[in-house]
């Protein structure tokens, strides 16, 4: 990610004063701001002071994430485990469904599997329902059709 094994050496440095909230980083607006501002802007205003490791944090910060797009993933699915509404059983099995429903995905778009089912049509944390049968429809003049069964 970054050339040269001096700036690697130098964000090394840096990055341990960072963590040891040194110089700059120990500033009490340094830190306040830390949950106030994006992460990528926080590093342009308070890492001037490391200017290799502002750097490589702007750099990674600034990235857009693809990889659930590319692969087809339904952010929903997420979304539907981190509620707090459910209770600690039920979060760890809807964490293990979406592992494997999301590394099915990623392996089907590797191998180019294609399905007749389109998997943006079935939600596997969705709670499926089954009626047991149709309700039995009888038209308004009371004919059961040839065999006496009313119209499904």
């Amino acid at each position: 990610m970054v050339a040269g094994q001096r700036t690697q050496l130098k964000i090394t440095f840096q990055l341990d004063d960072y963590r040891h909230a040194r110089g700059a980083f120990e500033e009490g607006k340094a830190i306040d701001k830390r949950t106030n501002i994006s992460p990528a802007q926080w590093w342009c205003t308070y890492g001037k002071q490391c200017p290799e490791l502002q750097r490589f944090a702007v750099r990674i910060l600034s990235q857009t994430c693809d990889g659930a797009s590319r692969y087809g993933l339904k952010r929903s699915m997420a979304e539907k485990i981190l509620t707090d509404r459910r209770n600690p059983i039920e979060k760890k099995r809807l964490r293990d469904v979406a592992f494997v429903h999301y590394n099915l995905q990623v392996q089907n778009k590797r191998f180019g599997s294609r399905s007749d089912v389109i998997s943006e049509e079935i939600d596997p944390l969705d709670d499926w329902v089954v009626d047991e049968a149709p309700p039995e429809v009888v038209p308004e003049n009371g004919d059961r059709g040839i065999d006496g069964v009313g119209v499904q």
